[in-house]
């Protein structure tokens, strides 16, 4: 069976490159290049690509990323893929998490040095009031392990999650 990335691995998918069968759904990806330092990206919209039908979109999948990893004379192609509403389907890990009562960790804004430990609910509370236009004034919630601890970790198994990632087909 074919690998998803067996393409990129032997230099099949050359920049620019767009399989003939995938005209009608690439019109959707966008090659955008950067004005400072021209560096190119390509951006495809996870809601134009779900409703195809499950052959097809597996085949946008391999060529897409396939093309994500793509390279020109041992160089890649693309600085960065960006799949907008990609995780659409995903459930929110927060929410999750925080239905454990699980104690976290997170810094502080100032100073890098200061890390507290509170519970999810209320690092959660903290971002929601704060929350405005994309950003929050809560220190960043520090690692938090989805597949079991070990020492000093925090966090735990969390299966429903990880099955919502494996089924996630970006990240196959």
């Amino acid at each position: 069976m074919k690998r998803r990335h067996d393409d990129y691995e032997n230099g099949n998918i050359a920049c620019g490159d767009i399989d003939t069968k995938f005209n009608t759904i690439f019109h959707n990806v966008k090659e955008i290049q950067h004005p400072n330092g021209l560096g190119k990206h390509i951006v495809c919209d996870y809601s134009d690509i779900k409703l195809l039908e499950p052959d097809e979109k597996e085949a946008f999948f391999e060529h897409f990323i396939a093309r994500s990893f793509s390279e020109s004379n041992g160089f890649p192609c693309y600085t960065m893929s960006v799949i907008k509403n990609g995780a659409i389907d995903l459930p929110c890990f927060l929410n999750a998490i925080s239905k454990k009562n699980l104690d976290v960790k997170s810094s502080d804004l100032l100073s890098k040095n200061v890390i507290c430990t509170l519970p999810m609910d209320e690092y959660m509370e903290k971002v929601g009031s704060s929350y405005n236009c994309g950003t929050f004034r809560q220190g960043p919630l520090l690692q938090v392990t989805l597949v079991g601890t070990r020492r000093e970790e925090i966090g735990g198994y969390y299966k429903e999650l990880i099955g919502a990632l494996e089924d996630n087909p970006f990240l196959y």
